[in-house]
């Protein structure tokens, strides 16, 4: 596995762009990234728009 670093201060462009980062991979982030509570992104997004 390559190693990655990233700059302190580096702004992702999305949730899948920083989730492809980390894993190396392309992956929806909307659907990997999780709360604490085993909530997804999207879940938590979609519960601030109802």
């Amino acid at each position: 596995m390559r190693k990655r670093k990233v700059l302190l201060g580096y702004l992702f462009s999305s949730s899948s762009v920083v989730a492809d980062f980390v894993l190396g991979y392309s992956v929806s982030g909307s659907q990997t990234w999780k709360a604490k509570n085993g909530c997804t992104l999207k879940e938590i997004e979609n519960s601030q728009t109802d």
